[in-house]
């Protein structure tokens, strides 16, 4: 293209992370058309979502990574507080039995205790509910990210 033919110029900016950020600058043709302008501009959208998503990239792995260990974590936690209310339970039971009593009724004190261990087990489950949630989105991001850098590849 001839020099001295009017341009205009194209800047193209976008935040990579929390202390970056690039710009891309171009020129087209002062007359050129608009699937021209159109194409240029999503090549340079490609390009910084690649960048954007090939910096994210490990903090998305690392925090997907975190929150599948704190599923697993919860999730041996809610085992833990079933099982323990399934054995206080029987076992006051099994004593009642012992004691001649035909039917099992708890005393105040156990009713306390097993609304304290369904607390745990209320509280464990919300846990969980959130967890899952969480690592479908960042399963997702990471998904999207993958995808980014595999065009761009």
């Amino acid at each position: 293209m001839p020099v001295d033919v009017p341009a205009i110029g194209v800047s193209f900016k976008q935040t990579i992370d929390d202390y970056r950020e690039i710009v891309f600058q171009s020129h087209i043709p002062r007359d050129c058309d608009k699937a021209h302008l159109d194409e240029l501009l999503d090549k340079l959208s490609t390009a910084s979502d690649r960048l954007k998503a090939k910096a994210h990239l490990p903090t998305i792995q690392k925090l997907l990574e975190i929150k599948k260990e704190a599923q697993k974590t919860e999730t041996s936690n809610l085992l833990l507080h079933q099982t323990e209310h399934d054995l206080t339970e029987d076992r006051w039971k099994q004593e009642a039995v012992k004691s001649g009593r035909h039917t099992w009724r708890p005393t105040p004190g156990q009713v306390q205790a097993l609304a304290t261990i369904k607390a745990k087990i209320a509280s464990t489950e919300q846990n969980l509910r959130v967890l899952d949630k969480e690592v479908a989105e960042y399963s997702r991001q990471l998904a999207d990210a993958e995808g980014k850098l595999g065009a761009g590849a």
